[in-house]
């Protein structure tokens, strides 16, 4: 029996340990891209000016520090999975050590330990961490250009409840190649939804630089980066100024790009320049080469940037597709043929089938599209002569650009 109490109480003293386990793959596996996010959105550097800042704005600047020392950790979300496990079970772990000798104060922090892990995986649950969670695994996978991810959180079920993420996912298509293919299958109302709804608040400054990283505008995405970065809690953060470094990279504004560098390489994890947390190369999946590094944009008005971009060099046949969808999304036929007849030459042989479909509606209206013909034309015009006579099946009455249109006539 001694034996059997003292094995009892060796295994409530060390349940802490349990706890920490169980907490760490609770965080690492629940909410991996809102660690990612906290150590984005923080900042710390080891500098005179950043702790007289924090001395300034501060009541107690050490705690602030600290709080910021700690966020930049979680780079990796293991480290910062690690953290937040080992602040909930430690001071447990204390007490368990302190009062080793008495069973009873034993048992109730093993107690309190099972609601601390019940608490925190409530807290994983819940809606609006899930929400908040898919927000941040968007936001990090279009910043980073993994485009298949975007989609797999952007999906067009995803949208139908939170119809901000459909620019990202029109813009992962476009990127990819496949927008003419799929914009249909998404709850598309207008060329509004390829721009963030809410404007000038953080999500449009974060998806604006974005965008124009991927139209070939370092420029303008280093100042949408700026914008961003008056919304973080310092006025600045890590994950801003890595930003920074990279699109002066590639305006080719080198000094530029060896300042930010320089205050980067103040914080513990960017100790240089040649940093592996700092992506130097331009990403090759944009719809736009550099040419347009110092393209002056006048105006908010995103349709009207990406028209303006198409009179500069020659763009890639993506960001062709990216404006004139944004025109059939507006149900602009007239310009989408004028437009698609002056950018003809620079498309594929093969148009998508939704150009032959908008080709066709226009005809019936009485404008005079380009030529178009094969197999793929045949098969559009019975289609669209079934729709018309009232002939369709239900693969008919969705995800075609003559439903689109009817629908948009009645909004």
């Amino acid at each position: 029996m001694p034996m059997k109490k003292k094995t009892v109480r060796r295994g409530l003293l060390h349940f802490p340990l349990l706890a920490f386990m169980l907490l760490l793959l609770l965080f690492r596996w629940g909410i991996p891209y809102i660690l990612l996010a906290v150590e984005a959105d923080s900042l710390y550097l080891d500098t005179s000016d950043y702790w007289h800042q924090m001395e300034q704005e501060h009541a107690w600047p050490i705690c602030a520090v600290v709080k910021e020392y700690v966020c930049q950790l979680f780079v990796n979300p293991w480290i910062g999975a690690s953290l937040l496990a080992f602040c909930l079970s430690a001071p447990l772990y204390a007490v368990n050590v302190v009062c080793r000798r008495y069973r009873g104060a034993l048992y109730w922090s093993m107690v309190i330990q099972i609601c601390v892990v019940c608490v925190a995986t409530v807290y994983v649950l819940l809606p609006s961490t899930r929400t908040r969670e898919n927000w941040c695994r968007l936001e990090h996978s279009a910043i980073c250009h993994d485009w298949e991810d975007v989609l797999r959180v952007a999906t067009p079920e995803a949208v139908k409840t939170d119809h901000d993420q459909l620019p990202y996912a029109l813009l992962a298509l476009a990127v990819r190649g496949e927008l003419p293919d799929h914009m249909l299958d998404y709850p598309l109302e207008s060329s509004r939804d390829f721009d963030m709804g809410k404007p000038f608040d953080r999500r449009f400054y974060t998806f604006r630089m974005v965008l124009y990283d991927c139209l070939g505008c370092p420029n303008e995405a280093l100042h949408n980066a700026f914008q961003l970065a008056s919304f973080m809690r310092c006025g600045m953060s890590l994950g801003v100024l890595r930003q920074m470094v990279r699109y002066s990279r590639e305006m080719g504004d080198n000094a530029l790009s060896a300042k930010y560098g320089r205050v980067l390489s103040s914080s513990t994890f960017h100790f240089s320049q040649n940093s592996s947390f700092i992506v130097l190369s331009p990403p090759t999946d944009t719809l736009a080469s550099r040419w347009n590094a110092f393209q002056p944009l006048l105006t908010e008005r995103l349709g009207y940037n990406v028209g303006e971009l198409l009179d500069t060099e020659s763009p890639s046949p993506s960001m062709y597709h990216y404006f004139l969808c944004m025109l059939l999304a507006d149900c602009q036929l007239s310009s989408f043929v004028t437009v698609l007849q002056r950018v003809r030459p620079s498309l594929p042989t093969s148009l998508p089938r939704l150009y032959h479909e908008a080709l066709l509606v226009s005809a019936d209206r009485g404008l005079l599209p380009p030529d178009v013909s094969g197999t793929v034309e045949e098969q559009v015009v019975s289609d669209y002569e079934a729709w018309k006579a009232g002939r369709a099946t239900s693969t008919l009455l969705t995800g075609h650009y003559w439903q689109y249109l009817s629908r948009s006539s009645f909004r």
